[in-house]
């Protein structure tokens, strides 16, 4: 929902030549990003991350002597090979149930004959990486968040999926050589161009959404 922007800043000092690395986000103007998200509560979450959670993931980064650069990218070294690269972007950070995230990849990312093959091999991969990942901080997931209560958050958050995917899809679809500028435009004005697979997508998520009774 932004650009981000790297500025390196080299000036002399009292103290000899000095070197800055330093981050600058650019969101997106228009009053329909007003109505997603709030930019200060955006803001607070990435310095929260940038300033607190940080040090944690450098230190368990360290424990498995890998090496961290932070610039929305963990990258696990051995020697000089990369092995490992993970995205990470806490921009929406919120206190809320995660089967969010993962209704996002599902109705973002896959398409409905994926779904009907591989939904449950899905949820319980989340559910595993996320009590392994708990581990991490001594938390024990089955009591943080047991199978049964993820599996309730689940059928209770299916109607965000159809949400998420009718404001995220027509970007994932737009037609590369027509993608607007968003660093220029506000998003009230910009006009996007689908390709022919955006109508397919959303049809088939209306309709698997009907034959479930989740709309009527």
């Amino acid at each position: 929902m932004g650009q981000l922007y790297e500025i390196d800043v080299r000036g002399r000092t009292r103290e000899g030549d000095k070197e800055i690395h330093m981050f600058l986000k650019h969101v997106i103007p228009g009053e329909a990003i007003k109505s997603l998200l709030s930019v200060d509560i955006s803001y607070s979450n990435e310095v929260f991350f940038y300033n607190k959670l940080c040090d944690i993931y450098n230190r368990l980064q360290e424990n498995a002597n890998n090496q961290v650069v932070i610039k929305r990218f963990f990258f696990n070294f051995q020697g000089e090979n990369n092995q490992e690269v993970v995205v990470i972007d806490y921009q929406f950070l919120f206190y809320r149930s995660p089967v969010t995230d993962i209704m996002h990849f599902i109705y973002t990312g896959t398409d409905r004959k994926f779904r009907e093959a591989h939904m449950n091999d899905l949820k319980d991969l989340y559910h595993k990486e996320l009590t392994e990942f708990l581990q991490y901080f001594d938390l024990n997931g089955n009591d943080v968040y047991p199978r049964e209560v993820y599996d309730k958050d689940f059928e209770d958050s299916l109607d965000y999926g159809l949400m998420i995917g009718l404001y995220v899809l027509p970007i994932i679809f737009t037609e590369e050589d027509k993608f607007p500028d968003f660093g220029k435009e506000s998003i009230n004005n910009m006009s996007f161009k689908m390709s022919n697979r955006h109508k397919d997508r959303i049809t088939e998520i209306v309709e698997e959404y009907l034959e479930n009774g989740i709309l009527n």
